[in-house]
């Protein structure tokens, strides 16, 4: 199994999400009848914001897309903050790589976002 490469810039934004793991019906007498969607634990989902990525990072991670073929594949992922933190996850969709406008001392900056969900 892949691992994420490892920036040598951090995300300047993460946030984390669940998915809804509930059904409801709505009933005629006016109340709401739940129950749980699935059986296991609801899965997390991660957003990350990247910007400034040096040109060696945005080969790193162009690279890595095409070896997992976008949200095809499942890869190993390490929170950058959570030291503990290492799931399993895809990407939901294919990451934009975006060069960013402005001259830079030593090569050209992209920015991407993207979300990641655990499988």
């Amino acid at each position: 199994m892949e691992i994420f490469p490892l920036l040598s810039t951090p995300p300047v934004t993460i946030s984390t999400d669940r998915e809804e793991g509930t059904l409801s019906s709505n009933m005629e007498a006016g109340y709401v009848v739940t129950r749980y969607k699935f059986t296991r634990p609801m899965r997390r989902k991660w957003s990350l914001g990247y910007e400034l990525l040096n040109d060696n990072d945005e080969n790193l991670l162009t690279s890595f897309v095409d070896t997992v073929r976008g949200p095809t594949d499942i890869f190993l992922w390490r929170h950058p903050v959570i030291v503990t933190g290492q799931y399993t996850v895809r990407f939901e969709k294919a990451p934009v790589v975006k060069l960013m406008d402005g001259i830079y001392d030593g090569g050209n900056r992209w920015s991407t976002d993207f979300v990641l969900v655990q499988v």
